[in-house]
This record gives C-alpha cells, sequence and structure tokens, in this order.
C-alpha cells in the first residue's frame, strides 16, 4: 500500500497572512505524486490553474492532478478557503509543506510573492527534488541552480527542513 501525505490548508488572500501569501503564490512545480484536492463543502472556491486551462473550483468539488502535470492554485477572494490535498505516493511532500508553511506563518517568506528567499527556496527545491521539480524547459537548468547554491544557503546557516516546524506524529 502506498503511504498518503494529507495536507488542510486554510487559505486567503489578504496582505499580511503569509500562510494564504505562500499557498496563493505556489509555484508551477511539477509533482511527483498524483495530487487529489478536495474543496471544503461549506467554504468558498479557489483557482486552479494547469497547463491547459484555469478555473474556479467550487466548494466540495474533488480535483486530482495527474503525476507530473504543473499546476498553481490558490485562493483570489478575500474570505478564507479551505482544502485538503491527498498526495500519493507521500514521498516527503509532508515535511516540505510542513516546512513552508511554516516559514510563511513566521513571516519568513515575501510578503508579495510568498516565496523563502532565494537560498531557502533553492535549498529546499534540491532537497526535496524527487518530489518537485520546475517544468521544461527550466527543470534541467533549475536542478543545476539549486545544487549549485545549496552548499551555500547550508553555510549560511539555512535548513531545508527545521525540527521545531515537524510534525511530531509525521514521518
Amino acid at each position: 500500500m502506498t503511504r498518503a501525505a494529507t495536507v488542510s490548508i486554510q487559505a486567503s488572500s489578504g496582505i499580511g497572512s503569509p500562510p494564504a501569501v505562500a499557498f496563493g503564490s505556489s509555484s508551477n512545480l511539477l509533482a511527483n505524486f498524483v495530487s487529489r484536492t478536495l474543496i471544503g463543502s461549506n467554504e468558498i472556491a479557489v483557482r486552479i490553474k494547469t497547463a491547459k486551462r484555469e478555473w474556479i473550483a467550487n466548494p466540495g468539488e474533488d480535483i486530482v492532478i495527474p503525476r507530473g502535470a504543473g499546476h498553481t492554485w490558490g485562493n483570489p477572494f478575500e474570505e478564507p478557503a479551505h482544502v485538503v490535498v491527498e498526495l500519493r505516493p507521500a514521498l516527503r511532500a509532508e515535511t516540505y509543506f510542513e516546512t513552508y508553511f511554516a516559514l510563511a506563518r513566521d513571516g519568513r517568506v515575501n510578503p508579495k510573492t510568498g516565496l523563502p528567499s532565494l537560498l531557502q527556496f533553492a535549498l529546499m527545491l534540491h532537497e526535496y527534488r524527487n518530489e518537485f521539480a520546475a517544468p521544461p524547459p527550466f527543470g534541467a537548468l533549475g536542478a543545476v541552480a539549486t545544487a549549485l547554491l545549496s552548499p551555500i544557503a547550508r553555510a549560511r546557516d539555512y535548513r531545508a527542513r527545521y525540527g521545531n516546524y515537524e510534525d511530531p506524529n509525521g514521518p
């Protein structure tokens, strides 16, 4: 049986809400797993964008993003949205998301882009390269760039994961 990671995310579009900003500004990364997203039945819609189309997913909708499909999603509305994302196989995605959203919660992301600093993000992408990759033609260039930047990031005390951000019951 393949282990799944389930991430429950509360997101809003308002500035000053770092986890929501990070959620709404996710990069167009290809995942090495199938992503199933369930929009909370009592919540508002969220915007989903794939290479082929962009649409508003309605409350209660169940969306499946195939393995390797680049996509972004976020909340373009003022009201908070709640989504549950299930990833199969989980790989280490749960730890990546715990770190990413904790960095956002702690104000360690750019408030306009929702992304961590260049060195922090490069290190995380390099560490989780089996889980996420940039879409072609940037994938190969990104892999080289993150491999080169990762030692610099570590030398400056950045980490791909931080113990205080991890779920003690997680992987």
